[in-house]
């Protein structure tokens, strides 16, 4: 069965429904719909799940697990919403790393890019050549931190420059740590954690050119 993992994503805004459930295609989750229960059949609940783009889906589901499991087409569905809006937090969180990112990146090597974009941008806090020694005192270096922290800790809030770096240092965190702390991190398999790394890299991806190229219109 080929899929390609943006269409299974976008599926949920299609799916007319009882009940969400998440669906989880080489890693990419989306939202489903439950349209029809079947019955029950030894420690297993039946479902049939209709979807625009796979016609009936045929489920089976443990008592005692949130886990939905299709042998027919190789799905590992969630009823737990919470998975689902953790997946949309993260793509969410890559795609703005990927914006963060290319507004680190102009900063540092193509400043005229950002001033153009952003004319009325105060080159004290946003020029990296003039923003340099903003977390020392009157800018020198040998009188010491302009306030307490503002050479470690605080040092985002000093320039343009620390600023978009310490945000992108707390996306990948936050991202790591729901990645680690996700209920179906030990059961992903090696070919769903390529994919999971695929399709975040595209949402980075598509975050970094979507500044570059539209908002920066850097060529």
């Amino acid at each position: 069965m080929k899929l390609s993992l943006l269409p299974i994503l976008f599926l949920s805004f299609f799916c007319k429904a009882q009940k969400s459930v998440s669906c989880e295609v080489l890693g990419a989750m989306t939202a489903f719909k439950i349209s029809n229960v079947k019955g029950e059949h030894n420690n297993f609940h039946l479902y049939s799940i209709k979807t625009p783009k796979l016609g009936v889906l045929h489920l089976e589901r443990k008592n005692d697990s949130d886990e939905v499991l299709s042998p027919l087409c190789g799905f590992k569905m969630s009823t737990d919403k919470s998975e689902v809006v953790r997946f949309h937090i993260i793509s969410f969180t890559m795609f703005a790393l990927g914006m963060t990112v290319n507004t680190h990146d102009i900063l540092t090597n193509n400043p005229e890019y950002f001033f153009v974009r952003f004319p009325n941008a105060s080159m004290h806090f946003w020029n990296l050549q003039e923003s340099c020694n903003n977390k020392y005192k009157n800018g020198n270096p040998e009188e010491g931190r302009a306030f307490p922290f503002s050479t470690t800790a605080l040092v985002g809030l000093t320039d343009g420059w620390h600023l978009t770096n310490t945000l992108a240092h707390f996306q990948i965190g936050t991202v790591i740590s729901l990645s680690v702390f996700s209920k179906d991190y030990h059961m992903i398999k090696p070919l769903q954690a390529v994919a999971r790394i695929a399709y975040f890299s595209a949402c980075y991806y598509v975050g970094y050119n979507f500044m570059d190229k539209i908002v920066y219109k850097h060529y």
